[in-house]
């Protein structure tokens, strides 16, 4: 201990000398810092002391509202209301849930919203006793089974729990006139590409070419079916230019509720994965989700979903390689992107042919004009029996209920070597 003390004496000693004065007056901010946080937890354990008091008479439970997160904001808060309207995930005695906010958030006007559903608070005070709280169970922390996934198979059960005024909607269909929509259905997309978090090698092989969307938008216009391209921050321009798509994300019209509102009312939401499904998954909207990656933590729990994958490709050998090798070389729950490299492993993403195959199934689908294909069945079986469907997560969590969502039909029967079982 005598020993730490001083390597640790020696350190600031160092810092010091070389930063001067500017290093001291950090130093005593830092220590003045940490000292204003004791402070807030000494108040917090007071209000510790309160619900366990209050405890044989009412639990009073507090939760995180992950607003930095736009998925998590949505998804989490849905779960939580649905998991509430079916009495599951709840205490046996009288009780009342507060939720506190994050410093940073992602979309204020959501949070608006979501006061209309959940009792919201500072994070003052709240934050901390939260983290007290989690030091003893979870007898006073509201939160859904498992963060943002539907295990339980919920969202199919209940109906959506976010909710427009009629203000909200009037100012909705006035901008859907002014982009000269009225009331003809529209698509949202939303590609996650460099513009969402900037070069982030850890989370970049999430990315994908928003051009390779343009033969399903192609579509879809055909159709008589409007695409809004979403995003919130400038995003890489696509080339195309079709009265009936949109770039709202580069329009300079986007705004906090628009995003909200145009994801709440398409016909169905098509891209990659990223927090904004989450608008419109909790709004019960039909979702097509393509170069999806890791494999493990596919959306699974709604027939609405249609997913296909990323092709994981040898780097020595340039061959694609199966869903079991995926899973056997411990790839399925991988989160980092340098992890895929350390393995060897290179992504492909989706060729438009692929992006067009599904959405046309999406869409065939939808209108009830899909006609079952002879070996539908067999390929989602074969899909099933591969798929370790009791898979958890690195923390123990589950991540799949029952799995419910469709993987795209021409993905499965044109990528063969995908379900091979050498």
């Amino acid at each position: 201990m005598q020993s730490y003390i001083h390597i640790l004496f020696i350190k600031h000693k160092n810092q010091i000398k070389k930063g001067g004065y500017r290093i001291i007056l950090k130093k005593i901010f830092n220590l003045l810092k940490q000292s204003y946080k004791i402070f807030f937890y000494l108040i917090a354990t007071i209000f510790f002391l309160i619900q366990i008091i209050l405890s044989p008479f009412i639990i009073i439970r507090i939760g995180r509202l992950r607003n930095d997160k736009f998925g998590h904001i949505t998804l989490e808060i849905e779960l939580y209301l649905s998991e509430i309207e079916n009495k599951i995930n709840l205490p046996k005695k009288k009780f009342l849930d507060f939720f506190y906010k994050d410093s940073f958030i992602s979309n204020s006007y959501f949070i608006k919203m979501r006061k209309r559903n959940i009792k919201i608070l500072p994070n003052f005070i709240f934050k901390e006793l939260f983290q007290i709280n989690l030091l003893f169970g979870k007898k006073f922390i509201c939160a859904p089974c498992n963060s943002d996934r539907d295990v339980l198979n919920l969202l199919d059960k209940s109906n959506s729990k976010i909710i427009f005024t009629d203000k909200e909607n009037e100012m909705g269909k006035q901008f859907l006139k002014k982009i000269g929509l009225n009331e003809k259905p529209y698509v949202c997309l939303i590609v996650r590409d460099t513009s969402y978090f900037g070069y982030k090698p850890f989370s970049d092989y999430r990315n994908a070419n928003i051009n390779n969307f343009v033969k399903a938008i192609e579509y879809l216009n055909s159709n008589g079916i409007y695409v809004i391209r979403m995003g919130a921050k400038k995003c890489p321009k696509i080339k195309l230019q079709n009265e009936k798509f949109i770039d709202y994300a580069n329009s300079g019209l986007r705004n906090e509720f628009l995003d909200v509102f145009l994801g709440a009312n398409c016909l169905f939401s098509m891209g990659t994965s990223t927090g904004f499904d989450g608008i419109p998954i909790s709004s019960r909207k039909p979702a097509l989700i393509t170069n999806y990656v890791p494999i493990g933590y596919f959306p699974s729990w709604s027939p609405n979903q249609l997913v296909i994958f990323k092709h994981h490709i040898n780097s020595l050998t340039k061959k694609k390689i199966s869903l079991k090798e995926i899973i056997n070389n411990g790839l399925a729950l991988n989160l980092d992107g340098k992890e895929f490299e350390h393995k060897g492993i290179e992504l492909l993403e989706n060729s438009q042919e692929e992006i067009l195959d599904a959405t046309i199934e999406m869409f065939e689908r939808i209108k009830k004009k899909w006609d079952k294909k002879e070996q539908e069945e067999d390929l989602m079986n074969n899909f099933l029996n591969i798929y370790p469907i009791n898979i958890n997560d690195r923390a123990g969590n589950r991540l799949h209920g029952k799995i419910n969502s469709k993987i795209g039909y021409y993905f499965l029967k044109k990528n063969s070597y995908f379900l091979s079982k050498n």
